[in-house]
């Protein structure tokens, strides 16, 4: 966005969502972000993204800056197809703002993960770390079920086709084993990180705050 005007006219974050979040991120890394606008629109979203932190400079001259795009319903409504919290994607979000001016994409998402309601999204939630994983995941996947689809209702098929049905399902695969492996050592690394730190700093609080 460097240079750029903004599409979208940003206000202050409402206090009913402020207040929740607040609490949160600063009893797990020990940072406030009254400071970060909000939009609430759905330009440019996909219908499964519930949020976004668009993190951007207007001039190359310019410090860092960031606000938080919500989707509209979020506007009125806690929750998003019964699947998205606000206050959750507000506070992932969050995490990720506050790291703005660091480069270390490895743990960036574990980090804003921490910050879910549920042990398994917590742990889980993760398991994908960029956009294009998400959509080769999609793209697979969906490969996968039309291929099965296929086999099931068209009856014999050439062998060329059945080959790559099974070359896409196996890809879809592999693709998840290779994501639990990832995020299963990764949050081992961290949580040995945690336990060093503890015993450095004296507690889980200031341990936290340190590893983000």
């Amino acid at each position: 966005l460097c240079g750029q005007s903004l599409p979208l006219q940003a206000t202050e974050m409402p206090d009913e969502i402020a207040k929740s979040v607040a609490p949160i991120i600063k009893n797990l890394y020990d940072i406030t972000l009254n400071w970060v606008p909000v939009v609430f629109s759905n330009y440019k979203m996909a219908f499964w993204h519930g949020g976004c932190a668009w993190i951007f400079k207007m001039t190359a001259e310019s410090p860092m800056a960031a606000f938080f795009q919500l989707r509209s319903v979020f506007a009125h409504s806690k929750t998003y197809l019964k699947l998205y919290d606000r206050e959750e994607v507000v506070a992932h979000e969050s995490a990720h703002v506050g790291r703005m001016l660091f480069e270390e994409p490895k743990f960036e998402e574990i980090l804003a993960y921490r910050t879910a309601k549920t042990s398994f999204r917590k742990f889980f939630g993760p398991m994908i770390q960029s956009p294009w994983e998400s959509i080769l995941f999609f793209v697979l996947f969906l490969g996968a079920i039309i291929g099965e689809l296929y086999t099931i209702f068209a009856g014999n098929l050439n062998p060329g086709w059945i080959l790559t049905f099974d070359l896409i399902k196996f890809s879809t695969v592999a693709l998840l084993l290779a994501g639990i492996v990832r995020v299963v050592w990764r949050q081992k690394q961290l949580k040995q990180c945690l336990k060093n730190l503890k015993s450095c700093l004296g507690s889980d609080e200031k341990a936290n705050a340190v590893v983000y």
